[in-house]
């Protein structure tokens, strides 16, 4: 139980630069924040707020935020600089999560970022056919098939790196990464496995010296473990990975104290 306990948090702690909280979210659902409908205005003329802006470009960008506020395609059209115009309507077929409004782009390169948005915003990968050229699509359906988790929809995409390296994301079997004959391909999906395994042994099978170093660091935050960082080839990456280690025990061992109460607790190794 401890060792699960641990292992979420310490992903929560290595994770935190790239995920933002929610500044509405409280504990008690009594205390949620009121939230008001926007108010009804007319798609038929410019929003009043923006109305009286003297400057074209000030305008465009107000109705702009407008249009997305309500979720109107018609309030786009109130734009004056066309590709704004476009990459209007995109935003609001995101934000609406309505995939026929990308059919009304015109510009194609929007078009296809439209259908782009839309795949990964609900996940579906039948919309990845309409995103433009072919190393589009596997991005496509990369990103789709790692967040479904999908080794199906992993196996469409094109480009036999992308496709191996999909399904080792997918599965965490690096099996997947040895089918890769050039190096960096087979190094750099080794990496990217890494991330979500945290296994030392996995970084050791890394050949290029950066890619393995920053392995090695990532696992030994983890793992708290001080010891991985003999493992990292320069001196620089090696006081890098001390530091790191240190500061996650530190950081756990605040988190401990705060869940004393609770009867739960966090025991890093030292």
């Amino acid at each position: 139980m401890r060792f699960i306990i641990l292992s979420a948090i310490m992903a929560a702690i290595l994770f935190s630069g790239c995920i933002q909280e929610d500044p509405n979210e409280v504990d008690g659902a009594d205390e949620l924040p009121l939230v008001s409908k926007p108010a009804a205005v007319s798609e038929d003329k410019i929003p009043p707020n923006c109305e009286k802006i003297p400057s074209q470009q000030d305008r465009d960008r107000c109705i702009f935020d407008e249009a997305v506020r309500l979720g109107s395609v018609k309030v786009c059209d109130f734009i004056k600089e066309p590709l704004w115009n476009q990459q209007c309507m995109r935003q609001v077929a995101k934000h609406t999560r309505q995939k026929d409004i990308c059919e009304i782009i015109t510009d194609e390169f929007e078009k296809q970022s439209c259908f782009m948005d839309l795949a990964i915003e609900l996940k579906d990968a039948s919309l990845c056919g309409n995103v433009g050229e072919q190393s589009r699509v596997d991005s496509c359906y990369y990103r789709v098939g790692f967040d479904t988790r999908s080794e199906m929809i992993c196996e469409l995409i094109d480009s036999e790196s992308s496709r191996y390296r999909c399904m080792a994301l997918v599965t965490q079997n690096i099996s997947f990464c040895d089918m890769l004959e050039d190096v960096r391909p087979r190094d750099f999906c080794y990496r990217r496995v890494s991330d979500i395994s945290s296994d030392p042994d996995i970084c050791r099978l890394i050949t290029t010296d950066d890619w393995a170093d920053e392995c090695m660091i990532n696992a030994a935050s983890k793992a708290l473990d001080i010891t991985l960082c003999d493992e990292v080839g320069l001196n620089l990456k090696k006081q890098e990975c001390r530091d790191g280690v240190e500061k996650a025990k530190e950081i756990a061992k605040n988190m401990n104290q705060g869940l004393i109460e609770s009867g739960a607790k966090i025991i890093p190794k030292i």
